[in-house]
């Protein structure tokens, strides 16, 4: 970047944060115009600069000025060092998606907490921008789409992104009888939480030739390799890899049996419409059992995630009194209701409500979403005191991370871990695969501290319950079987470990 690049890009970013931090429009209109003069001078510039000339230009103020030199003699820009040091600087990301300006970035970022595009993405997902003034449905979704788009350009997705791709492929070739057989391979059978490219097997009982003119209309860019038993293309933008009769690998043995979906009995987090969900009690309900799940957990957010629709204690309370009321019906045989709320946990470790609306649940998931940049000290502190809160069931999403997003919390694992141990406290894999947290490597951390494990959904709407399947991928990653996770147990077991813990804490409350 040369001297006057520099110089307009300073200028620039403090017109955008002046005007994302409300600041003296004057002055935010005098950096923009300002920078819209250097553009045009150009190769001038240098010749202005050194006989001072450019002072003269108009639009070139005393503090323009003053700017101007102190990059010119690589010197800091103080105001510049100052803004950003309270505005987060990935902000400018979001600022590169297309409609979206610094005003938008302001009600995004104070309304809502999102600083990275991988928040913005995943409250998209969970509807959050809808209500929000001057964005809306449709806004929303060209939002998302721009993030798809941006991904696919730095050539990383997420699993559940090729694994949809990757069976809609396998059902398109299936439907040729001289296809023998269609498969994942590679990284996405092994359920990796991001991808390069997906890898899919074919055996076919035909010559390359007709391969080729059989898969052109389905990939886009067909190349062939390899004497022809590889093509690459790309299917909805993602790029493909088709390895045809592949040799025969070893099979990998494993001493213990790893756990499947079938052994899930039920889900402990899910969301309904009284928070940031859109389906109902029932709704929800309908499509655990359509899921075969036996139970189902309703942890709607709590009332510090006033962006999420939290809930205050009466209404919490009034929403475990329907779900007393929907386990006396005929559908509670099929699937039971646990009542419950995904607390925040607080800045100290504290949860959101007193002992007296937190007796009436079945279940606490206690999670974090906001201030997950506290230093590793305090961060420590906070998810240790959360585990040993004795009406703590399940702390979460641990890490907060979001794949391809948001780096995960900084924090000691160890020391979290052992307070889990020590409060007999569950530690969840969120199988959102925007979170997919614990990781694999977590997991198998929380495994060796004896820890049990939840396999949540964390389910928005109906069909946010398959993506149980990805948190079976990424448990079976990591080693765990059917012993390792907690709701792979029937209800009656399941009921009683609730019962029990609520009674310990009623104790020590």
């Amino acid at each position: 970047m040369s001297k006057l690049e520099k110089i307009i890009d300073t200028l620039e970013k403090l017109a955008l944060l002046g005007e994302i931090n409300q600041e003296n429009p004057f002055k935010i209109k005098a950096f923009s115009q300002a920078a819209q003069i250097l553009q045009k001078l150009g190769p001038d510039f240098a010749s202005l600069y050194k006989t001072r000339e450019i002072k003269d230009i108009k639009g070139i103020g005393k503090g323009v000025y003053e700017i101007i030199d102190l990059v010119m003699q690589n010197q800091e820009v103080p105001a510049l060092t100052k803004i950003l040091q309270s505005t987060p600087a990935e902000l400018f990301d979001i600022l590169e998606l297309p409609g979206i300006g610094p005003k938008k970035v302001r009600m995004l970022w104070q309304q809502l907490g999102i600083t990275t595009i991988g928040e913005l993405e995943y409250a998209c997902l969970e509807n959050r921008l809808i209500t929000l003034e001057g964005f809306g449905k449709k806004t929303q979704e060209t939002i998302r789409l721009a993030i798809l788009q941006k991904r696919q350009q730095e050539g990383l997705f997420r699993l559940d992104q090729g694994y949809q791709a990757a069976h809609e492929l396998i059902e398109k070739f299936k439907k040729n009888q001289l296809i023998k057989n269609a498969d994942m391979t590679g990284e996405l059978a092994n359920g990796a939480e991001t991808l390069q490219c997906l890898d899919i097997a074919l055996k076919a009982d035909m010559p390359v030739s007709s391969l080729k003119i059989f898969l052109k209309p389905i990939l886009q860019n067909l190349q062939s390799h390899e004497s022809e038993s590889i093509f690459t293309g790309t299917y909805n933008h993602l790029p493909i890899k088709v390895i045809v009769n592949p040799k025969a690998q070893p099979i990998q043995k494993f001493s213990k049996k790893l756990i499947s979906r079938s052994d899930l009995l039920g889900a402990f987090h899910n969301h309904t419409l009284a928070s940031d969900g859109v389906n109902s009690l029932e709704e929800m309900r309908q499509a655990a059992i359509e899921q075969k799940l036996t139970y189902l957990g309703i942890s709607d957010h709590s009332q510090s995630a006033f962006y999420a629709g939290g809930l205050k204690g009466e209404e919490l309370l009034l929403q475990c009194q329907k779900i007393k009321i929907l386990n006396q019906d005929s559908d509670s045989k099929n699937c039971y209701l646990l009542t419950g709320v995904e607390s925040d946990i607080l800045a100290d470790g504290a949860l959101d409500y007193t002992s007296e609306i937190l007796t009436h649940l079945d279940i606490v998931i206690a999670s974090v979403h906001s201030r997950l940049k506290q230093d590793a000290t305090q961060m420590t502190e906070r998810m240790v005191n959360a585990a040993r809160n004795p009406w703590t069931t399940v702390i979460g999403h641990p890490t907060g991370r979001l794949v391809l997003g948001r780096q995960p919390s900084t924090y000691d694992m160890h020391a979290f871990f052992l307070a889990c141990k020590e409060n007999n406290t569950i530690v969840e894999l969120n199988a959102n695969p925007h979170r997919l947290d614990l990781n694999a490597i977590h997991l198998a951390m929380a495994k060796e501290h004896g820890l049990q494990i939840a396999i949540n959904a964390d389910a928005h709407d109906v069909q946010g319950l398959n993506d149980l399947e990805y948190g079976i991928m990424t448990a079976r990653r990591a080693g765990l079987s059917a012993e390792d996770v907690i709701n792979c147990l029937p209800l009656t077991d399941i009921l009683s470990w609730l019962k029990s813990r609520k009674e310990k804490a009623r104790q020590v409350a």
